[in-house]
């Protein structure tokens, strides 16, 4: 391999196959970021599919800014019933975690946590009807929270014995 093909800017391809055909222009190939190819713009701009996307879904200023408070409401409304979470609260659950298990420990899989791989766990989350009241939080590893995701514990724990 020459030292063209290793240069971060064409990411290890050899840029003399795309020059003479033979990869397809309509093979889409994409940067090393991610980000839609100048084949991949100019096809969709080709056969409209950005123009057809924008119709759908172009909204004027004024339902944009009613979107947004819309938004906002449902959102203030969901914190109002959850209830304000304090440092205290957050302090008084981490210290009895530790004081239960001697070291900071999930409470779902019962494994030791480090610190800055814990996470602050509703048992019944906020999406649910859930509060941010002392009993209703505990301390999770970041795993067990996202597998816990929306479900109360009693559905994750339910789900982890079927397994």
């Amino acid at each position: 391999m020459d030292k063209k093909t290793r240069t971060p800017w064409n990411a290890g391809k050899n840029s003399s196959r795309y020059k003479h055909g033979l990869y397809s222009k309509y093979a889409f190939p994409e940067d090393r970021l991610g980000r839609l190819s100048q084949y991949r713009k100019a096809y969709r701009h080709r056969k409209g599919i950005s123009k057809l996307y924008m119709e759908e879904y172009v909204k004027t200023p004024e339902e944009k800014k009613e979107n947004k408070r819309i938004h906002r409401k449902i959102r203030k409304y969901r914190q109002s019933g959850a209830g304000v979470l304090t440092k205290k609260i957050i302090q008084l659950v981490y210290e009895d975690n530790i004081k239960k298990y001697g070291t900071l420990t999930c409470y779902i899989c019962l494994e030791n946590i480090e610190f800055g791989e814990d996470n602050l766990e509703h048992k019944v989350p906020l999406f649910r009807g859930g509060t941010n009241e002392y009993h209703n939080l505990g301390v999770a590893c970041q795993s067990c929270n996202f597998k816990k995701s929306t479900k109360t514990y009693e559905e994750y724990m339910a789900i982890q014995n079927k397994e």
